[in-house]
């Protein structure tokens, strides 16, 4: 009996430091998972920052090209007028 009731703290003891073991382990794991979520969150913010960024670029260019455009017309209209001012002359 005294062999088994030594068997069973022994047992017991083994049992309680692999508990503990298994609670740093759980600790580290939730703490690992948590800063995924962080990173995860953090990357879609940026992804879009980004993205918005790259819309506003594209509406920039959007608006420049268009402004060169009207500028076209403009200098072509412009060439014109001149062309008849100068053979009128």
């Amino acid at each position: 009996m005294d062999y088994n009731s030594r068997l069973i703290n022994s047992w017991h003891e083994k049992c309680v430091e692999d508990e503990a073991i298994l609670a740093d382990l759980n600790i580290r794991v939730n703490k690992a998972f948590s800063q995924k979520n962080k990173y995860l969150k953090l990357s879609h913010k940026r992804k879009l920052k980004a993205e918005e960024l790259d819309t506003v670029m594209n509406d920039e260019i959007k608006g420049c090209l268009m402004n060169h455009m009207r500028c076209e017309e403009h200098h072509s209209e412009l060439e014109l007028a001149f062309n008849k001012g100068f053979k009128k002359f």
